[in-house]
């Protein structure tokens, strides 16, 4: 990094300041300013994984904050399912040319919660001596996608709709759609609709809705605002903390049709913008596959000989 130098930290960790002019109240440097806004996180850490340094949006990351990481292992705060995956991916960085990309790698953590999260991790090895070892690591914010790899490894396992329904509306808590979902299935009756996830806190049937019509074949319902639904379903959003409502059809099975939708409530006023609407139907899409794949025979019972 140009026209930077290398200090130490607390905790004995080597730390980069970044020779720039400060700020006009006194505070971090423009340019430090600017890696802290970077939306992800940035880290550097030695040949042993020991962090030297860290910027970024480690709170939007609910990664450990700069002073708990620096002087630490990063393979510390990565879960041990994984720990020898990232270990074999840092040692790959260390030994590869300097400058050349490497990645992505998947990686679990717990954040300061305690609760699991996912991330990308890009790299790259900034040093051309081989006794520095000196990496620089890109984490990218959990998202959506994260999470629709290992549910469309759930339906080639065979993993009841049910099951991978709500797998597939807890991912959709995490970025681009952060908002609360679960999918409607009408069963064989019509007169039956089971939710997934079973979250009744959240609005839904048997309350009567936009989803009504999205359930018999109706079109997809894009909502801004909560002024267009019953005066009854609106006032149980508001006080709920939504703001916004989006339905959205699932086709089912080769044949078309549909007996089930996704409802996406969101907290902010607004329709869904382009990046979370992609995401919302690329869950569509799985679900519709999750429906319409047949599920896998539980296993004869060897006779009796």
């Amino acid at each position: 990094m140009a026209g930077t130098k290398v200090q130490l930290g607390r905790a004995g960790a080597r730390r980069l300041a970044v020779k720039d002019k400060p700020s006009k109240d006194g505070g971090a440097s423009e340019t430090q300013a600017l890696l802290d806004a970077i939306p992800g996180a940035l880290v550097v850490i030695d040949g042993e994984s020991t962090v030297q340094y860290a910027a970024g949006q480690l709170r939007a990351l609910n990664a450990p904050d700069n002073e708990r990481l620096l002087g630490s292992r990063l393979l510390d705060h990565v879960e041990p399912d994984g720990a020898a995956a990232v270990s074999n991916f840092v040692r790959l960085m260390a030994s590869s040319p300097a400058g050349e990309l490497v990645g992505p790698e998947r990686a679990t953590y717990r954040d300061g919660d305690g609760r699991l999260r996912r991330t990308q991790v890009w790299g790259v090895n900034s040093s051309t001596d081989p006794n520095v070892g000196r990496v620089v690591l890109a984490l990218a914010p959990e998202t959506s996608y994260d999470h629709f790899g290992q549910v469309l490894a759930s339906i080639v396992s065979g993993a009841p709709p049910d099951e991978v329904l709500e797998d597939l509306a807890n991912a959709l808590r995490h970025a681009p759609v952060a908002g609360e979902c679960f999918f409607m299935v009408a069963q064989d009756d019509d007169r039956v609709v089971l939710r997934s996830p079973n979250l009744w806190a959240i609005p839904g049937p048997p309350m009567p809705g936009p989803w009504d019509d999205v359930l018999t074949g109706g079109p997809a319902v894009d909502l801004s605002d909560l002024s267009t639904l019953s005066p009854a379903l609106g006032n149980v959003a508001r006080d709920a903390g939504y703001a916004a409502l989006s339905c959205l059809p699932v086709d089912c099975g080769l044949h078309g049709g549909t007996h089930s939708c996704l409802v996406v409530w969101r907290r902010r006023p607004g329709v869904l913008p382009p990046h979370a609407r992609r995401a919302v139907e690329d869950a569509t899409v799985i679900a519709s596959l999750a429906l319409a794949h047949p599920r896998r025979p539980a296993a004869a019972e060897a006779p009796l000989t």
